[in-house]
């Protein structure tokens, strides 16, 4: 006799398949997609379309389970992309038992947005004659748009404005000026800048005449172009040199860390370097016996992922407020990009959810990044990466979400604890007072009772010996 055993497994197509809307992929920077199906049995894999100059650096899947019997995928690309992919799709599509069963197709598509630092150009009009009203104007190129323009002279910072374009007269002193444009993203800053040429307005009467004849004889230092930041490996040598342009020559100083390191030379070698001895940011002076002081800085850097100065990795917040998450680096360093995203590779842009400020100073780069209305989804991990050519460095932030109810509650025991302890306090202070008071008081009936009682006085005492006297008599 033969039997037969019949299995009856049971399927289902997922209900849902997405891709985390939106895609963007930072030019040039490892950057995240992800899909998700949900609600499948089994468990859908999860496949990707896309441009294929686009370059894949790994592929992540996992399944996670949604109740009793189904299951939700999740696929988690990681790809480098640049910016001729701007605009293209990438697809996603879910294959499984269930959809192979009943012959169907479940595609999602997405349209990718490449962000990029900004990329300037700099475009002068008007002519370069002394006295003339000139207009540079800072031409930017920009995905997601700048938030912050700022105007340099030398070093010397003009304006800081959202405004493209800066207007002034040109004089005779800002010849050989180095104006600088400088845009910043929430991807990084970009720097552009334009040297100014003025032709002097002169004659035997004017005193420009004199200027371009003092001129010729005396020229202004100008630092020789050359790399302003040196990179090393721990161990090695480093030549800096500060070669400048000037009649007569300029006397020329090092200093490092606010010290004189050597002075009357153009080059300084270190040998060993050793990053806590060695590395940071090196003044060349020059020092001009008609124009004054001219400092150039260069920096040396190890050539390592940058440094995440370390901060608070645990943070908490309450519902329907806000809160700000600090990733704080090192400048010693170079930094080419510096993103925020959550622990399921989710990158986080700037909207009515999130804000990000990026500041420095002169020893640190501050990422911060701004939480609006607090929700309980908010809570989990959070996490600021720092790219440059060496590598990336991850700062891991935890958030921990409170409920305003439990706000309000731990509030209320906490101050209430304090008050009932304040109000105890005066009680037991009270009745002290007041035992005090009713035995002082008491004492005082006394002695005052004690002074007017006629048995008890002196004259009363004779008395009675006087008539115990006549008894015995």
């Amino acid at each position: 006799m033969k039997y037969f055993v019949l299995f009856l497994i049971e399927v289902e197509i997922p209900t849902s398949l997405s891709i985390d809307d939106p895609v963007v992929l930072i030019e040039n920077v490892e950057s995240f997609v992800i899909c998700r199906s949900t609600n499948g049995m089994p468990e859908a894999k999860l496949t990707w379309n896309y441009p294929q100059s686009i370059k894949t650096i790994s592929k992540v899947d996992y399944a996670l389970i949604s109740d009793e019997s189904l299951r939700n995928s999740i696929s988690n690309l990681s790809l480098i992309a640049n910016e001729s992919h701007h605009g293209k799709s990438i697809q996603c599509q879910a294959h499984s038992a269930a959809i192979e069963t009943l012959n169907r197709t479940l595609v999602t598509n997405q349209t990718i947005r490449i962000y990029f630092q900004p990329k300037l150009k700099l475009i002068f009009n008007g002519n370069e004659n002394e006295n003339s009203n000139v207009t540079i104007r800072c031409q930017i190129e920009s995905r997601p748009d700048v938030y912050r323009i700022e105007w340099f002279n030398g070093t010397h910072s003009l304006q800081r404005t959202n405004q493209t374009q800066i207007n002034f007269t040109l004089t005779r002193f800002m010849h050989r000026n180095l104006l600088i444009c400088q845009a910043t993203n929430q991807i990084g800053t970009t720097n552009q800048s334009i040297q100014l040429n003025v032709n002097c307005n002169y004659s035997i009467s004017s005193t420009c005449f004199f200027f371009f004849i003092f001129e010729s004889i005396l020229d202004r230092p100008v630092f020789v172009e050359n790399s302003s930041v040196v990179l090393v490996d721990e161990g090695e040598s480093a030549k800096l040199e500060c070669l400048v342009d000037s009649s007569p020559r300029c006397q020329i100083s090092w200093i490092f860390k606010n010290k004189l390191l050597i002075e009357n030379v153009e080059s300084v070698v270190i040998n060993k370097i050793q990053s806590k001895k060695h590395i940071g940011f090196y003044v060349c002076q020059a020092n001009h016996s008609i124009f004054g002081l001219f400092n150039r800085t260069i920096r040396v850097a190890l050539k390592t992922p940058p440094e995440i100065i370390e901060q608070n990795e645990i943070y908490s917040g309450y519902v329907q407020q806000s809160i700000s998450l600090v990733c704080r680096l090192s400048k010693d360093l170079p930094l080419e990009n510096l993103f925020w995203s959550r622990q399921d590779q989710t990158n986080i842009l700037s909207n009515h959810k999130y804000r990000i400020n990026r500041n420095e100073s002169k020893d640190f780069i501050q990422s911060e990044l701004i939480i609006e209305n607090l929700s309980m989804k908010d809570q989990g991990i959070y996490l600021c990466t720092a790219t440059n050519q060496f590598g990336s460095s991850i700062h891991q932030i935890q958030l921990k979400i409170v409920h305003f109810k439990y706000f309000f509650f731990r509030n209320l025991f906490f101050y209430g604890s304090i008050s009932l302890a304040i109000l105890l306090t005066c009680v037991f202070i009270s009745f002290i007072f007041l035992n005090y008071s009713k035995q002082h008081h008491h004492r005082q009936l006394t002695n005052k009772s004690s002074l007017t009682d006629p048995t008890n006085s002196s004259f009363h005492k004779q008395l009675t010996q006087i008539d115990d006297s006549e008894v015995c008599l």
